[in-house]
């Protein structure tokens, strides 16, 4: 059988009218309806416009009167008992060309199904977008193949271009769209030939993967708190140059979209200055003339073999009484407490999920401490565990990823609070003059 010859009848059944509800309707109504209905019989015979360019006035058309049918006082359901799904049928057709209608049915299209998941989240595009549509097509068996149908927004469509890259599969999809048995608004349905819930899940998930798409939303970044006054204290003396590298990273936290990447890229900030603190450190301590010798290379050496977090907690007790953008870091971050504390809502820091969080994380709840050095151990340690739970293996230790974000307090935490803090001294620094941590008084040094 050819696909005009299986597909072109269900189509036309979809414009079935129930003549029963017809005749019971009030002179009155089928006079103010009777237009549209007259319109409605005579789509079928139409049908191959579908097929056409003219496709997409097709669907105009039919969308049209149903609307003037319900406009009418019709009940579009009772009138035309597989309306609901007609406009999806009619999208999914709209891709299949004159010249395919012709071919043979594809091998193995009767043994798919189109089951409702309860339990996917959805497919998203790169920019976060749901996707209404994902197809992917074996290019050599056609039953390993997988699609998948989003319909819980209220305004999803089904465009031509969605379909290009699946010719075979568009037919099976139509053809089981149009013999749902319900309709498929508000749901998300996946198309296979596994009768196994998890199994077509997990090769959705797989394929959708492989095509670059999302399986969570990406929680796109807000604009943060943290360069205030920087700018002001700037001068043309100043000696910046040497922060060039610096800069090159600042430059891509500014070019960051989502919260998980701004992160990452103002503690990559913040890794580069922990070791050139610990180079210059070495430096001051040195009073000879000449800095390059055996023994500055050992101390250099030694000075950076110290664990990560320790390198983060010196930065960070080197910083704490620095003045950066005219206020004390010390300030700032007992600032951005304050903020996360009200952004908390009315349990500020005793929030039930942010004590949760903490304690995930192996942190101390310690961030407004009365004691400085367990309030700035807090602080710091906080930045450190939560670059940990976004980067490493999520079977080994709690991790952070982008269904973690849609929970407001983890959220709060990482734009009220951390990345502000961390924006602080990542943009900040360059600008101190006194007592800079990570400025090199030896133009000579230069690490990379």
């Amino acid at each position: 059988m050819t696909i005009r010859d299986v597909v072109k009848p269900e189509l036309e059944s979809m414009f079935q009218v129930d003549e029963v509800a017809v005749n019971g309707l009030s002179d009155q109504a089928l006079e103010a309806m009777d237009a549209h209905l007259n319109f409605i019989y005579e789509l079928p015979g139409k049908l191959d416009e579908l097929f056409t360019e003219n496709g997409e006035n097709f669907i105009g058309e039919v969308r049209a009167v149903l609307d003037a049918l319900a406009g009418a006082g019709g009940i579009t359901s009772e009138l035309l008992p597989r309306s609901s799904n007609l406009l999806t049928a009619l999208e999914v057709a709209n891709a299949i060309n004159v010249e395919q209608l012709d071919e043979e049915m594809p091998v193995g299209w009767n043994g798919f199904r189109l089951d409702e998941d309860l339990t996917f989240e959805g497919v998203y595009d790169s920019n976060g977008e749901l996707r209404t549509i994902f197809f992917y097509q074996h290019p050599a068996d056609l039953t390993e193949s997988v699609g998948y149908l989003d319909f819980t927004h209220p305004n999803a469509l089904i465009t031509s271009s969605a379909l290009d890259d699946s010719p075979r599969l568009n037919v099976v999809a139509l053809l089981l769209i149009c013999r749902a048995g319900e309709p498929l608004a508000a749901k998300r349905w996946l198309l296979s030939c596994s009768d196994l819930a998890e199994k077509r899940q997990a090769l959705l998930k797989y394929q959708a993967l492989l095509a670059g798409c999302l399986l969570t939303r990406p929680v796109l970044s807000p604009s943060y708190d943290g360069v205030g006054g920087i700018a002001e204290t700037l001068y043309r003396a100043g000696s910046y140059e040497q922060f060039k590298e610096p800069f090159e990273m600042l430059s891509e936290f500014n070019g960051r979209k989502t919260i998980l990447d701004s992160y990452l890229s103002a503690y990559h900030t913040l890794e580069n200055y922990m070791v050139r603190a610990r180079i210059v450190d070495v430096e001051r301590r040195h009073n000879g003339s000449t800095f390059f010798s055996i023994r500055q290379f050992k101390r250099m050496h030694a000075a950076t073999l110290e664990g990560e977090n320790a390198q983060l907690k010196q930065l960070f007790k080197d910083c704490w009484s620095l003045s950066i953008g005219g206020t004390d870091f010390s300030q700032y971050v007992d600032a951005r407490v304050a903020h996360l504390a009200g952004s908390l809502g009315n349990q500020g820091l005793l929030t039930p999920d942010f004590l949760q969080l903490l304690d995930r994380l192996g942190v101390a709840p310690n961030l407004n401490s009365p004691e400085l050095e367990k309030k700035r151990n807090a602080t710091s340690s906080l930045v450190y565990q939560i670059r940990c739970s976004i980067v490493h293996n999520k079977e080994t230790e709690y991790h952070i990823s982008n269904r973690e974000l849609q929970n407001p307090a983890i959220k709060s935490v990482f734009i009220d609070f951390c990345i502000p803090v961390m924006r602080r001294l990542a943009f900040g620094l360059p600008s101190v003059v006194a007592s800079n941590p990570i400025f090199y008084s030896r133009r000579e040094i230069h690490l990379y």
